[in-house]
């Protein structure tokens, strides 16, 4: 089991070569980490970050099949967005201009959908309500919706009903899992999401509040639980209200699969690699 020092390394990645992208949501730093020494390799800084938000910050990294990483953040405009790193770690390019984002319920989770099975990958971001439900039913409206976000920066439904999907993962083809976050006394919900089917195969009634989510195989889903520090392994055929083994208590702000039956989660100031072979 490996361990390195990240504080709320919300955003999460892992490359074609099985090295892990790091993102911390207050200080904006990337680094590589390699899973297997804990040695980690600082990048770049995302600079134009607005922290204030109880729920800003720099939140998530996702990479494409042709090794593009991209990164969401809220950004010092007040707006939610997208960059990709062109050229040299660093260098910032805009892909999307997203809503004003909210003190919470902002979303930012990413995932890329297509790999070798597609002419090229599509990348979707999770929008919560923005503290707006009233305005996520809206047609025109990123509020509480997985949006499609082409290369030139256009964004187009993806999947709409949803409150605030921070713990979202892919195949990697076309289904992406959401557990989403619900106000108030709402039931929290597992979704199982594609562009033809938005399909609820779980939900719970006690806030565990969602915070990190990854397919490990057609059938296990690994979530992480905020509330509890939970990190359990789900059946997706027999969810069990969003349950299962556990593997950790001290999960906080996501988890990755390394492709390989081991997992990267994030506590509250490390980043923990831990083997869940069998």
């Amino acid at each position: 089991m490996a361990r390195f020092p990240a504080e709320e390394a919300t955003a999460l990645a892992v490359d074609e070569d099985g090295q892990l992208f790091v993102g911390e949501r207050l200080s904006g730093r990337v680094s590589k980490v390699d899973p297997d020494s804990g040695e980690a390799e600082a990048l770049f800084t995302v600079d134009d970050l607005d922290t204030d938000l109880e729920q800003g910050g720099l939140l998530d990294l996702a990479i494409d099949t042709e090794g593009t990483l991209l990164v969401s953040y809220t950004a010092t405009d007040g707006h939610l967005v997208i960059d990709e790193v062109a050229g040299s770690p660093g260098k910032l390019t805009r892909r999307w201009d997203g809503p004003v984002a909210a003190e919470r319920s902002n979303g930012g989770r990413l995932a890329v959908l297509g790999g070798d099975t597609a002419e090229q990958d599509t990348l979707v971001v999770g929008v919560g309500d923005l503290l707006d439900s009233e305005s996520s039913p809206l047609p025109d409206t990123a509020n509480g919706k997985l949006l499609v976000v082409n290369d030139s920066g256009e964004a187009s439904p993806f999947a709409t009903g949803l409150n605030n999907p921070f713990a979202l993962g892919t195949d990697g083809k076309n289904t992406v899992w959401v557990a989403d976050n619900a106000p108030g006394d709402n039931p929290e919900r597992l979704l199982r999401l594609t562009a033809a089917r938005s399909e609820k195969v779980a939900s719970w009634t006690d806030t565990r509040v969602p915070s990190g989510l990854a397919v490990l195989d057609d059938r296990t889903l690994a979530i992480c639980y905020y509330a509890t520090g939970e990190l359990v392994l789900v059946d997706a055929d027999n969810p069990q209200g969003g349950s299962g083994p556990l593997v950790a208590d001290d999960c906080r702000f996501g988890v990755q699969s390394l492709g390989d039956r081991r997992l990267a989660y994030a506590t509250d100031d490390e980043v923990v690699i831990v083997d869940v072979a069998g």
